[in-house]
């Protein structure tokens, strides 16, 4: 945690136009979650479509020069089929689901990655660092159902997905600017470390 100095709920003993260092530190590492409405998301789910591509790929041009199109066509002849249908995206929250789709058309033997976007509910949990908070987390279900004949065939994949807002916070500070993480507006401790390649110092 920051120093006594340095704590971000002192905020509010400063004026706006109160520019002592104490202040300008306060504003600096200050909490914005009260600022902040987190009470319903703009969620982007990226989902990678697989039109057949075999694991085999790498190996079977591994030293070779075989180009992608060279091995589509062996495999799947000389012209590609075309695989097309709709990826949903369905979100569960305690109020209920939340669902949207986009369709998608590739090549056989490629793939291609589409963005399925929607709003969450009003009310949707944030999702916390360990010891700030709650790890809540919602069920995604995606799922790809082939257009014309080949509707009946469908494949689907269920995760867990946690939503939160991460800033990096690079405010005035006297002397320099600050450089820390919010998460959902709260200044988070970032513990790690930096291995700068040694190559450099040589």
């Amino acid at each position: 945690p920051a120093s006594p100095s340095y704590r971000y709920d002192a905020y509010d003993r400063f004026t706006d136009d109160d520019d002592s260092d104490e202040a300008v530190k306060a504003r600096a590492f200050r909490r914005t979650d009260r600022e902040m409405d987190y009470s319903s998301w703009n969620a982007t789910f990226n989902v990678w479509i697989d039109a057949g591509v075999d694991d085999s790929l790498d190996a079977t041009r591994k030293g070779r020069s075989q180009t992608l199109s060279d091995y589509i066509k062996a495999k799947h002849g000389e012209r590609p089929t075309t695989v097309s249908g709709t990826v949903r995206v369905v979100v569960s929250y305690p109020a209920g689901g939340q669902s949207a789709a986009t369709h998608v058309e590739l090549e056989t033997g490629t793939e291609t990655m589409v963005q399925v976007s929607m709003m969450t509910p009003p009310g949707t949990r944030a999702w916390y660092p360990n010891g700030f908070g709650d790890q809540n987390m919602h069920v995604v279900v995606v799922t790809f159902t082939a257009d014309g004949d080949n509707a009946q065939e469908e494949s689907s994949l269920q995760t867990s997905v946690g939503f939160r807002h991460v800033e990096l916070v690079q405010d005035p500070l006297p002397g320099g600017r600050s450089f820390f993480f919010r998460v959902n507006g709260v200044p988070i401790p970032v513990h790690g470390s930096n291995w700068i390649p040694t190559d450099t110092f040589q």
